[in-house]
């Protein structure tokens, strides 16, 4: 089975594309991560900062 983890700044995002995944994707396993923190760090300093980085890093490397 093919495993997707999705990351999102907005809880609202992942029911519509859990949706979208399992009506043109019904094969994949989708998981989602959602931490508004990241945008917020974003627009506050008008740039992705280091701290962003790594907490992206994590993510994708399966840390939470």
């Amino acid at each position: 089975m093919i495993h997707v983890v999705c990351v999102h700044t907005a809880m609202a995002l992942v029911e519509p594309l859990t949706k979208i995944f399992q009506e043109y994707l019904p094969e994949v396993n989708v998981n989602h991560i959602a931490d508004s923190s990241l945008i917020k760090e974003v627009i506050a300093n008008n740039q992705v900062t280091n701290a962003v980085r790594r907490r992206l890093l994590s993510y994708y490397n399966g840390g939470s």
